[in-house]
């Protein structure tokens, strides 16, 4: 406030020229003849903007990560487009659009220097942005008499630390993968703009001198429902501390301790916690309650949620001599009309189907078994459709 004040006097006395001299306002102020040509040298609100500056340079530090997500993702953008995504995502902040293409200039350096093989900015600052997601597993669990391992995935939202886990007694794949997010989408009735993961292979297939190939069918529904994924290093609390923290709370807190009647019964007792306890307790960092600030200042900045109708990934087998074709390490039987074939496997829920190859009609379909090494037939594919006896492979 004291060098606005002396700015003023700087401008009255001197008046365009008409009253004091430069040396005279120096001498009279007591300050340097090039401090008095530097106010003089630009108007106003160019002064008051430029004292401004460090307090809105504060705030929008705030948003940092959210801006060079901004400019990682779109390196051509704009001030003025930038400036109405920000004020759409938080309409109350205070800042001109002028000082806004200040502090983007200082950091595109940044954004166009970085790595895009690492997601750095942790987006907790604004809503409808941010999910971090992550997977665990958590063994014998106590399910119909039985000790079984359970696996399951954890979606924090950044903003609001609202929480969804889904859970499966089968180790996880892309089409579960996919399902449970389905899933919390349901629960969250929105999408985030980004979802945060480590390496998974059910997102990253293989690394290479920093060029990450994706798993075509996850990226393809990602791209479907308009959700970009971040890759994150693994073990990284920058980067998504807020999952991991939130798995070591499930593994103790969910399921440790309980038993189940069965699987149905597990999940009933999963959505309670998160509905009563998970989601209902004062966070211990924002000091809020997630589901209170979700639904007062987060869900409306959501994307609109629309299940995606993925179609079903097919692969092809081929049957050997005693009419097997492998999957999973395990073996299912095929008619013996296809033995030494080639035919299509596609996974229907806990079912393999198989298909004939060139007409895609199905001719036999199995429960999927776990573990490895297993032999599952039926023994109707072992006789002659025409004379009903079993059928001898050849030697």
């Amino acid at each position: 406030m004291k060098e606005w004040v002396v700015i003023h006097k700087i401008k009255a006395m001197y008046d365009e020229g008409k009253e004091a001299s430069i040396k005279e306002i120096r001498r009279s102020l007591n300050i340097s003849k090039n401090t008095v040509r530097k106010y003089l040298r630009i108007d106003e609100q160019e002064i008051q903007e430029s004292l401004e500056s460090p307090e809105r340079s504060k705030l929008l530090d705030r948003y940092r990560g959210f801006l060079l997500r901004l400019l990682r993702k779109y390196p051509g953008l704009k001030t003025p487009k930038a400036f109405r995504k920000l004020k759409a995502k938080v309409p109350e902040i205070d800042v001109s659009e002028r000082t806004l293409r200040r502090y983007l200039s200082s950091l595109k350096p940044l954004a166009a220097a970085a790595q895009q093989r690492y997601y750095e900015p942790v987006i907790d600052e604004v809503p409808g942005v941010q999910c971090q997601v992550d997977g665990g597993e958590l063994r014998e669990v106590q399910i119909g008499g039985l000790s079984k391992t359970v696996y399951f995935l954890v979606f924090v939202l950044s903003y609001s630390r609202l929480m969804f886990v889904s859970y499966s007694l089968k180790p996880l794949d892309t089409d579960i993968f996919i399902q449970m997010h389905e899933e919390a989408f349901r629960y969250f009735d929105g999408i985030p703009e980004e979802c945060v993961y480590d390496q998974t292979k059910l997102v990253v297939i293989k690394e290479m001198f920093r060029e990450v190939t994706f798993n075509d069918r996850f990226y393809h529904y990602a791209s479907q429902i308009g959700m970009d994924m971040r890759v994150c290093k693994g073990y990284d609390p920058e980067s998504k501390g807020k999952v991991e923290a939130g798995v070591k709370y499930v593994k103790g807190d969910c399921l440790y301790g309980d038993s189940f009647t069965n699987f149905p019964d597990l999940q009933r007792h999963a959505r309670s916690w998160l509905d009563d306890v998970a989601n209902a307790r004062i966070h211990g960092t924002t000091g809020e309650v997630p589901r209170v600030v979700y639904d007062n200042r987060e869900q409306d900045k959501m994307k609109s949620f629309i299940t995606i109708d993925m179609p079903a990934e097919q692969s092809t087998r081929k049957a050997d001599k005693t009419g097997l074709i492998s999957f999973k390490a395990n073996k299912y039987s095929v008619p013996m009309a296809y033995q030494r074939s080639t035919v299509l496997v596609e996974v229907k829920v806990d079912q393999l189907w198989i298909f004939d190859a060139l007409e895609h009609t199905e001719i036999a379909r199995h429960t999927i078994v776990l573990g490895t090494g297993h032999i599952i037939k039926n023994t109707d594919h072992y006789r002659d459709e025409q004379t009903g006896k079993a059928y001898r492979s050849p030697q």
